[in-house]
């Protein structure tokens, strides 16, 4: 999606944002750079046997095919800001918050793309919510030698900050939640699946053994990846940005993206 004018979003910011805020359509905004890996599909379609496998031979029963207990996702991306609690999720409104961050964009949009690797290190993040769908998120770390990535976040960060500033200046309330969003030190990693505990809780027999199933389904998945990422080339591990987009945590859609002007450092 294309924003429209910006004289139009910033005077709609303006005189609406507030009643916004006091209705309590609070939302959630990833600024991303999108990747387009065919060594990750590779990756994912080499290991998902492998990982199925695993599972397995650890609950001592099949999964079903159509709702596994690890998935790989398929969207490939690098949040490099994560903008809580902002304001309601309509499209031209998470386009307003683009606005404030747009300077930082282009100027990263338009140099060369960044180099970032694949790391080999394979961590789980998020915690296990209750019911057998939602899952834990298995990441890969990334290599980010000339701290390009982290530079970027630093500007988003200085860019939202300021406008958070600004607004609580004229309104007396914050534009978005800072504390929520910057609750983690920057990490650069991509999200490679997702893996249900409670579900492989389900799937095993004898209750008594299912914390010390969980953790080695959890460790051998982790040295799976680990050790097929370890094997790439480097030319494999290196990413390829597509672009930076705003992505809705609620509609699970990009609101707006911006595409790079060049999108590996190899090219």
């Amino acid at each position: 999606m294309i924003c429209n004018k910006r004289s139009i979003f910033s005077f709609a910011l303006m005189l609406f944002l507030p009643s916004f805020l006091h209705a309590g359509n609070f939302h959630t905004f990833f600024i991303q750079t999108t990747v387009n890996s065919e060594a990750i599909k590779n990756l994912q379609a080499t290991l998902k046997p492998k990982i199925e496998k695993i599972i397995e031979q650890e609950v001592g029963t099949k999964q079903d095919k159509g709702f596994p207990a690890f998935f790989f996702k398929k969207r490939q991306a690098v949040t490099v800001y994560y903008v809580n609690d902002l304001f309601d999720s309509s499209e031209p409104l998470g386009c307003v918050m683009y606005l404030f961050v747009e300077p930082a964009v282009n100027a990263f949009a338009g140099k060369r793309a960044p180099k970032a690797f694949l790391s080999p290190q394979v961590k789980y993040f998020g915690q296990q919510k209750k019911g057998l769908c939602s899952g834990i998120d298995l990441v890969a770390l990334l290599d980010d030698p000339d701290q390009e990535l982290s530079s970027f976040n630093q500007k988003l960060k200085q860019a939202l900050n300021t406008a958070n500033k600004n607004y609580k200046r004229a309104y007396d309330t914050n534009l978005y939640d800072i504390k929520k969003s910057e609750r983690f030190s920057f990490l650069p990693h991509i999200t490679l699946g997702s893996l249900r505990e409670n579900y492989i809780k389900y799937l095993i027999n004898d209750k008594q053994k299912e914390d010390e199933i969980v953790v080695r389904v959890k460790e051998r998945i982790q040295k799976v990846i680990s050790e097929a990422i370890a094997k790439m080339s480097n030319s494999e591990r290196s990413l390829s940005f597509e672009s930076i987009s705003v992505y809705s945590a609620k509609t699970k859609k990009y609101v707006h993206s911006r595409k790079l002007k060049s999108k590996s450092f190899y090219k």
